[in-house]
């Protein structure tokens, strides 16, 4: 492994964190959120973080620490991190880390329970709300827990 991949690992493990902290601010804002309390909502709910879990262990397993904005390539170094992500993340954390925010976002939906008020408008806006918090924290998690085990692997 060269010096660019060591230091993608370290950008790696502080986009991880990022995500983890952004990611759960973001479920604590959609728990508290009592408006959105409704068992109306909960089929769009469950299809958002379904969704978010899709997205992070299939749709893009790997791991990436540069963004741009056209279509290109992977470096080759680029694409030694993504493969080190895919080998070595653990996809039980994620899945019981996205189990658990599944958990805390859909009790109030379902013990609060406010009258039902869904408008048509606003489905795709109930769908994305609890999607973009559980994409955020799974991606962390996958990244933290990749690079913990590319590091516990290397020694």
């Amino acid at each position: 492994m060269n010096k660019t991949v060591k230091k993608y690992l370290i950008q790696l493990l502080i986009i991880g964190i990022l995500g983890v902290l952004i990611g759960a601010f973001l479920i604590i804002l959609l728990i508290r959120d009592n408006e959105t309390n409704s068992i109306a909502y909960f089929p769009f709910t469950t299809l958002g973080i379904i969704l978010a879990y899709w997205v992070v262990i299939w749709g893009d397993p790997g791991g990436v620490v540069n963004f741009y904005f056209d279509a290109r390539k992977r470096t080759p170094d680029e694409q030694t991190l993504y493969s080190l992500v895919i080998k070595h993340r653990s996809k039980l954390l994620i899945s019981l880390v996205i189990i658990i925010a599944f958990i805390a976002i859909s009790t109030p939906e379902i013990l609060i329970n406010k009258p039902p008020h869904v408008d048509p408008n606003i489905i795709v806006f109930l769908i994305f709300w609890p999607l973009l918090p559980v994409f955020v924290l799974g991606t962390g998690i996958k990244y933290v827990s990749a690079w913990w085990n590319i590091r516990k692997n290397l020694k």
